[in-house]
């Protein structure tokens, strides 16, 4: 224990120590009061309601809202969260861990990706910034399926980066795809439009992707997704074909379904400035600092880094007309 406290007084903690002091930290910030308030209206109380439906009847086949078909979402998060009420109960608290244990997933993710981006200091800086953001820390805190969503899009992404390292990455990449997917639909898809653009200006990556493994990988990712989709289709047909794909995927890019508008900006302010923090401030600065970063450096990892902020970015501020 006493090496341990000179390590940190010294700055010499290796990856272990300082992730297992980053989850302790995430601990103690989402934990203790997690149970204490109640379900907020409408998507976290829909979802609990879901899931508990689930935890009663053991149907994992058909999601029912009401006692009626439940055609928004994929069926991931309720599963993990119905599972949650055989350990823990059906409370607040089960309704909302599946949310908080990924959202740490994605603080120690992110902490791996920086780290090897650019260095251990940046990666630590990275998850502090992350963990003294008030939009973070209150997604988090919900039972939503964003953090959960957030984590699958991130390790597709770092599993992307570490293609050059090994081949077999590209397993955890389509891994990270199908249930990104199972989680959120169409959102798990996003990794994909990032890629895109980056192997235009890295085709290097591209010929590296031309290997029997990413064809069993593409197999593996298919037959994870497509039973739940086929299953809906013949359970519901026309009808679940209306409300999944036409509304909730399609619609949503048209026209602001369920009266959520909102200006281009949306998002950029509402990370920034609506649920503001000491840090908010260096959000759009830092958007553009990676870009010029990007030029002058015309590192792989800063290219990916600029193009997962800014496409991101711009598919929901101009692509998709639903703001929420």
């Amino acid at each position: 224990m006493k090496s341990f406290y000179f390590k940190l007084i010294k700055g010499q903690l290796n990856s272990r120590h300082i992730i297992l002091l980053l989850v302790l930290l995430a601990l103690w910030m989402y934990v203790p009061t997690l149970g204490l308030m109640e379900l907020k209206s409408w998507d976290e109380a829909i979802y609990a309601s879901i899931s508990r439906t689930i935890f009663q009847t053991g149907d994992y086949l058909h999601l029912q809202y009401k006692g009626e078909p439940y055609f928004n979402k994929p069926p991931l998060f309720f599963y993990l969260t119905s599972w949650g009420y055989h350990l823990l109960g059906v409370n607040e608290f089960s309704s909302r861990i599946v949310s908080v244990l990924f959202g740490i997933a994605c603080l120690i993710l992110t902490y791996l990706f920086a780290k090897r981006l650019f260095s251990q200091n940046i990666g630590v800086i990275a998850v502090l910034l992350m963990l003294s953001n008030y939009h973070f820390f209150i997604t988090v805190r919900h039972g939503r399926m964003e953090s959960m969503v957030a984590f699958f899009i991130v390790l597709a992404l770092y599993s992307f980066y570490r293609l050059m390292d090994d081949i077999k990455w590209i397993y955890a990449f389509a891994l990270a795809i199908g249930l990104g997917v199972l989680t959120k639909g169409g959102m798990g898809l996003l990794p994909l439009l990032v890629i895109f653009p980056f192997l235009i200006f890295y085709p290097v990556w591209l010929k590296r992707m031309f290997s029997v493994h990413t064809l069993i990988s593409i197999v593996l990712c298919l037959f994870m997704v497509l039973p739940w989709y086929l299953l809906q289709y013949q359970l519901y047909e026309a009808e679940y074909i209306r409300q999944f794909f036409d509304i909730q995927l399609v619609g949503r890019m048209k026209v602001a379904i369920e009266g959520h508008q909102g200006p281009w900006w949306y998002y950029l302010y509402r990370t920034s400035f609506y649920y503001f923090s000491n840090w908010s401030v260096l959000i759009f600065p830092g958007l553009v600092f990676i870009v010029w970063k990007s030029v002058q450096d015309k590192k792989p990892g800063n290219v990916l880094i600029a193009f997962f902020a800014w496409v991101i970015l711009l598919l929901f501020s101009f692509g998709v007309e639903t703001k929420l």
